[in-house]
């Protein structure tokens, strides 16, 4: 997967949470809604973060989203799938 710039970050990150209100909209609840409360504003952080040019030092950008998503998600939920993504491209700003 090739680097991205925070650019291209910052939309990726637009269109994911853009995904993240389809789903909840459309009342699907196989994903707890507690997590999707939580996952909601740590993007906006990440998004921020490199709109801003703010990044945090690589060695503290945790996959925080993808553990919770490996660890209580239905195995290969493409919004998971999507967010871990998401988080992997963040780490590697």
């Amino acid at each position: 997967m090739k680097k991205s710039s925070p650019s291209e970050f910052v939309a990726h990150a637009e269109q994911v949470l853009r995904r993240i209100d389809m789903y909840v909209q459309s009342g699907d609840t196989a994903i707890p809604k507690v997590h999707i409360e939580h996952m909601i504003p740590r993007i906006k952080k990440m998004q921020e973060a490199a709109a801003n040019a703010r990044l945090p030092p690589k060695e503290v950008r945790y996959k925080e989203l993808t553990h919770m998503i490996n660890d209580e998600w239905p195995l290969g939920h493409s919004l998971g799938n999507t967010i871990a993504e998401l988080e992997d491209e963040y780490t590697r700003l």
